[in-house]
């Protein structure tokens, strides 16, 4: 016999032999009794005896009453371990962009949350994970490349262990947008003449807003490597449209070509690759110039001197 209580417990009549045996659980309590090998049900049973065996169970509750060793449910009553894997359901992504992905999936138990991720089904990038356990799993794969397709494969294992592992998917990157070609590099002598060949400025705009901005030299050295697009960097505003300038530096000829890229305002995570070379030296004007300014001295006195003749 079974008795189901209105606050989730459970009070059963088993078929032990001889005994009064009580289960709890989280959300039941079993209790049975019978003789003689008999099993009982509703037909055989006095309502005075359901309604002992009623106050009895409700007694251990009240009590928080713990069944001695000899007394438990026999070991075949009890529940089975946890040994399904969970179900994954509702694959989905979304929110794709140039360089990233959401990947978001249900699970019918709580698990955690686990995707693999590659330009095949090998796959062989970074994994993302979570540990937390939850039925609704949402995770972001990054720094993807624009225009690429790309496999996935999810992975979730609940507390007990048991791992469930989905099917391949596959999701493709947004394209690139078209380059504006208004991202500019500029390098300048600050002498241009021979005198110095070291001495230079950097500029770097573009007219959309410079998000983030890396430049570095052929050795490698770092010129710029800021994030612009948020709040103020070094007196420089958010996002700024007009040029931005380096004071003078020094820059030997094997640190050309300088190569980086920008990050606009208006194309999150599109790198637009900037370039520069290192500029010719100009002309040296000034000797030019004083020659000329002599230049009708030196006729005059050419002139007298062939006069003297």
């Amino acid at each position: 016999m079974r008795v189901i209580f209105p606050f989730g417990f459970t009070i059963e009549t088993g078929n032990a032999r001889r005994v009064l045996w009580i289960r709890r659980s989280k959300q039941s309590i079993l209790l049975g009794m019978a003789t003689q090998g008999a099993r009982f049900s509703i037909k055989n049973i006095l309502p005075a005896f359901v309604i002992a065996i009623v106050a009895l169970a409700v007694s251990f509750i009240l009590a928080d009453f713990s069944v001695p060793r000899s007394a438990k449910i026999p070991a075949a009553a009890s529940v089975a371990d946890d040994v399904m894997s969970p179900r994954i359901i509702a694959v989905e992504s979304f929110g794709v962009s140039t360089s990233s992905a959401v990947i978001s999936w249900q699970t019918d138990e709580l698990s955690d949350s686990f995707v693999e991720h590659g330009v095949s089904i090998s796959f062989g990038l970074g994994p993302v994970f979570s540990e937390t356990l939850t039925q609704s799993h949402e995770l972001t794969i990054t720094d993807l490349t624009p225009g690429t397709s790309y496999y996935y494969r999810i992975k979730s294992k609940d507390g007990a262990g048991n791992r469930a592992v989905s099917e391949e998917y596959r999701v493709r990157t947004l394209d690139r947008p078209a380059d504006p070609d208004n991202s500019v590099l500029t390098v300048t002598r600050v002498l241009p003449g021979q005198f110095d060949d070291t001495k230079y400025t950097v500029s770097i705009s573009d007219s959309d807003g410079l998000g983030y901005v890396r430049v570095e030299t052929a050795e490698g050295d770092i010129i710029w490597a800021n994030n612009l697009r948020y709040g103020f960097y070094g007196g420089i505003r958010a996002c700024p449209a007009e040029p931005i300038t380096t004071d003078t530096i020094t820059l030997e000829p094997s640190d050309f070509p300088l190569t980086g890229y920008v990050i606009d305002c208006a194309h999150t995570g599109v790198k637009y690759p900037v370039t520069a070379d290192m500029p010719p030296v100009t002309s040296n004007t000034f000797i030019k110039d004083l020659a000329s300014l002599f230049e009708p001295f030196s006729q005059l006195l050419s002139g007298m001197v062939e006069s003297a003749r």
